[in-house]
């Protein structure tokens, strides 16, 4: 039984350590699609970086269907309704299809419409942060103009930091690459007591497997069965003493079954032992023994007749021993 139980702890810690290399290897996939797309991120920051750095003391200039705004008044106003129509033209893509708004400080900026929450979300060309606008921002009366360019503004400002993100980013895919190698080739620790017990194991399952099939298995087996119809059963006998509905369905019968068995058992096992308990009990009284060494010696064919109380003596001396 320890042995047995030894081969499945073993086992199992076999099957945790299968189940960490599988995550391993997992894990390194995903590292290298970060690394494969953060080395694509960084090669276009880097072609737009100068564009965007050199104008940055710029004053302001914003693009917007055609036309170049130099006041942020005005370029609200414009930016809202161009937004709008990328709004309804959103309507039948969702977030998959982005539409040019506006062209700022050397780069162009996006709006894709998301139908789940009602939002426009602002990018640009180049990867960035993005910026989520509900669509009551620009589509009301309160719609303001001057908070979306400001957004604009804000979010290509941010690209120069968002590139030290996607670097760091980069590198700790690297890192954690190389430490996931470190381990992935890494064999099982209890592989070697975990063959010797299963071989263990198997030599004791096939050494009971002959026993149970030698000769004398077969005799002591074909003696018990001579037993049981020396005393009219059958294998399983035991069963029907009280019968469960898959014995029943086995053997065909219903409830009808049921109620038949009852009746057998009550008038095979449970009858003849009522009677011996009757012919006991009366004699509980006297009789000092339990009621299971009654039962027993009835019940086992014993001759002794039950309890007998011993004859009373009676002390009839001589007037002399009486009047002493």
């Amino acid at each position: 039984m320890q042995l047995d139980d030894d081969v499945k702890r073993l086992d199992a810690l076999k099957r945790a350590h299968g189940d960490a290399k599988g995550r391993n290897a997992a894990e390194r996939r995903a590292c290298a699609r970060e690394i494969t797309a953060t080395t694509e991120q960084l090669g276009r920051l880097d072609e737009a970086l100068p564009r965007i750095v050199a104008s940055a003391k710029a004053e302001f200039g914003m693009t917007i269907g055609g036309r170049t705004y130099r006041e942020r008044g005005p370029a609200s106003s414009a930016l809202v309704e161009r937004v709008r129509q990328a709004y309804s033209e959103g309507k039948r893509w969702g977030a998959q299809k982005a539409f040019p708004v506006a062209s700022l400080r050397g780069v162009e900026v996006l709006a894709s419409r998301l139908l789940t929450s009602d939002e426009v979300v602002l990018s640009v060309n180049v990867p960035c942060r993005t910026r989520a606008v509900a669509a009551k921002d620009f589509t009301g009366r309160d719609a303001n103009g001057v908070g979306l360019v400001r957004r604009m503004e804000n979010m290509v400002a941010e690209i120069p930091a968002y590139r030290s993100e996607v670097e760091h980013r980069q590198d700790f895919a690297r890192t954690r690459t190389e430490e996931l190698l470190a381990v992935a080739d890494a064999p099982f620790e209890h592989e070697v007591a975990l063959r010797d017990k299963e071989h263990e194991l198997h030599t004791l399952t096939a050494q009971l497997h002959l026993d149970a099939n030698s000769p004398q298995a077969h005799a002591r087996a074909e003696a018990a069965r001579e037993r049981l119809a020396a005393q009219g059963r059958t294998p399983g006998w035991s069963l029907a003493l009280n019968p469960t509905p898959a014995l029943l369905k086995e053997r065909g019968e219903g409830n009808a079954g049921l109620a038949t068995m009852r009746e057998l058992v009550t008038a095979d096992v449970v009858a003849p032992n009522v009677a011996a308990d009757a012919q006991v009990l009366p004699d509980r009284a006297r009789d000092p023994r339990s009621v299971g060494e009654q039962l027993a010696d009835r019940r086992h064919g014993s001759d002794s007749g039950g309890y007998r109380a011993p004859e009373s003596t009676s002390f009839r001396g001589s007037e002399e021993e009486r009047g002493r």
